[in-house]
């Protein structure tokens, strides 16, 4: 399989063989060397941990940014806040389903040369697309990334 980086904010130079060092530095990668059960026996071992900062864990979830982390918590109607620990084994199934759709489908957008704007659902809006009342917006902690999420669709 050929290795590609896209959009890569930081990339080394030098490193002999990126891939090997990619594979064995970050989590799982839904565009790369996607793993469902290892996935979920990632996630289980951060079981105090609130699944909204999990998704940005790259140690975990690689390649996962704050956008495509909330709309995959909204597809899979679960709120930020929850613990890990929380969570049912069809809500990590959601989590992990969308989390694949959605790395796909944004990757596909921006090389077809379109946007990603359209498929939002949740960021940067200001209501719900399923119930239409007003999202809730706030940065969560413990990172302070931007967070938006419907209180009566997401529980």
């Amino acid at each position: 399989m050929p290795f590609c980086i896209y959009n890569a904010p930081i990339i080394e130079i030098g490193k002999k063989d990126v891939e090997k060092m990619l594979l064995n530095e970050y989590g799982i990668d839904a565009l790369f060397n996607w793993n469902e059960e290892k996935l979920i026996e990632l996630i289980r071992q951060n079981g105090e941990r609130k699944i909204g900062d999990l998704l940005l864990d790259q140690h975990i979830f690689a390649g996962i940014g704050n956008i495509l982390r909330n709309e995959i918590l909204f597809r899979a109607r679960i709120n930020p806040e929850r613990k890990v620990n929380e969570l049912n084994e069809n809500e990590m199934k959601a989590i992990i389903q969308h989390t694949k759709e959605l790395s796909h489908a944004f990757l596909k957008a921006k090389l077809d040369g379109r946007g990603i704007k359209n498929m939002l659902m949740v960021y940067n809006r200001k209501f719900c697309p399923i119930c239409k009342t007003k999202l809730k917006f706030y940065r969560q902690e413990p990172n302070k990334r931007k967070t938006f999420y419907c209180e009566n669709c997401q529980k």
